[in-house]
């Protein structure tokens, strides 16, 4: 049983951080519409249903080494084209790559450098387990798992008429809020989720309901905390997708490749996009150049190109540092 958990788990996570290159590579709306959906709540669900205590200290450098690392990575990627060229400008320089660690800013979009794409993803997780009880204060919350639950879900749904201007909303600590009922979820059912009970006709109407919702509901995203028609909504449409996903993942068979792409996330997350530009040029200068613009097809063949490319360097990290890649 564990060994089966286990591997859904590799699988479930691989295929979600695959879905979320995807998203980033903006394949056509649609497509893009049913990834947001539910792609990140499974995430955070998984890692409620993982989650144990740990000390605060712990969590914390498993969520900052890798930050600092691969933002440094991202820097020199960013700065050594521009020192070669003579164009590289230290005007706002600390603002312009911190804001977009922390919300909005004063410059003009295209003047920030982000240095770790999806670093609201991290922040959102790292709340979530410090708030799950590795802050010792609030261990609290797992006692009373259901009522804080019920309690965040009916903030949420009630939010944007108590406070429509919410002056929290445009920085991305608070995306933790609508975060944290998943991975509560997650937790709620870790020990009571038995996925070989779920039959495949089920499966099915479960994945026609979620479409149905998912074009009825509109655009979703955490990030930049849309939710359709509401946060309710949002949230049980995310969950039966999360539960399908989980649920076709628990007949694949252990697989290493997956195993390794499972526990370099942190890499996939900080990397794809600059890995997305790399190859859009190469394509470009080989004259596929036309390639590049398709929204339908070539956006699910560069996000599984890129996640191959990580694979090297996930394996090495992993054997070697693996503190790099948030594991102690």
């Amino acid at each position: 049983m564990q060994k089966d958990r286990l591997v859904w788990i590799d699988w479930a996570k691989t295929i979600l951080i695959y879905l979320m290159v995807v998203g980033h590579c903006f394949p056509v709306k649609w497509q893009g519409q049913l990834i947001y959906a539910f792609h990140m709540p499974a995430f955070f669900i998984i890692s409620g249903y993982l989650y144990h205590p740990h000390k605060w200290t712990k969590t914390l450098r498993s969520f900052l080494v890798p930050i600092l690392f691969f933002s440094s990575v991202n820097f020199l990627i960013y700065t050594l084209p521009k020192l070669l060229k003579g164009s590289f400008s230290t005007v706002h320089l600390a603002e312009r790559m911190l804001v977009p660690f922390w919300g909005p800013g004063s410059l003009q979009e295209d003047e920030y450098i982000y240095l770790f794409p999806g670093v609201w993803f991290i922040f959102a997780l790292l709340f979530c387990r410090l708030f799950m009880g590795d802050l010792s204060w609030f261990s609290w919350v797992r006692k009373y798992k259901y009522c804080v639950l019920v309690s965040l879900l009916v903030f949420l749904v009630v939010e944007p008429f108590l406070f429509p201007d919410n002056p929290l909303r445009p920085y991305k600590f608070y995306r933790f809020i609508p975060s944290f009922p998943f991975v509560l979820l997650g937790y709620c059912l870790k020990n009571r989720m038995d996925l070989s009970r779920m039959s495949f006709p089920l499966v099915i109407v479960l994945m026609l309901l979620f479409v149905i919702i998912s074009f009825w509901n509109g655009y979703t995203n955490i990030l930049n905390y849309e939710f359709g028609h509401s946060y309710i909504v949002f949230w049980v449409n995310a969950c039966i997708a999360s539960i399908v996903l989980y649920r076709l993942c628990y007949v694949l068979k252990d697989n290493s490749r997956v195993r390794f792409i499972s526990t370099g996330t942190m890499l996939i997350l900080a990397l794809n996009i600059k890995l997305k530009i790399i190859f859009n040029l190469l394509f470009a200068r080989m004259g596929f150049g036309t390639i590049v613009t398709d929204y339908y097809i070539y956006p699910w063949i560069l996000g599984l190109l890129i996640v191959i490319v990580c694979f090297w360097p996930i394996k090495w990290l992993l054997k070697y540092c693996p503190i790099l890649l948030g594991k102690n």
